[in-house]
């Protein structure tokens, strides 16, 4: 059974993304992200599923070399959909991010 939600330090560690750069990237991405991972001031972040992933997605192609609106043009494109990565059904199971996407062909 795969978990639900995840708390700010369990996104951090399956996503790679630092604590501080996860705020950043929670406002820039906050389209494409459920309520909760960006909730009213005073209210704790708590982040789904399809929350990872729209994260780690973009997280991967930042790390990468692409700008924020380029990823931002990526998902609204549909490239998100294809995206083949899932956070583990137990978080606390792993302990590192899964591998980043490949680097793109030139």
């Amino acid at each position: 059974m795969s978990k639900d939600t995840y708390t700010m330090l369990e996104t951090s560690t399956l996503t790679g993304i630092s604590k501080p750069s996860l705020r950043n990237y929670t406002r820039t991405y906050a389209k494409y992200l459920s309520p909760g991972a960006t909730p009213a001031a005073g209210e704790a972040r708590v982040f789904s599923r399809d929350d990872l992933r729209v994260l780690r997605f973009a997280y991967s192609l930042t790390e990468q070399g692409s700008t924020h609106d380029t990823v931002l043009q990526r998902i609204a494109s549909g490239e998100l959909d294809a995206y083949d990565w899932y956070p583990p059904d137990d978080p606390a199971a792993s302990s590192e991010p899964t591998q980043l996407l490949p680097p793109e062909q030139t």
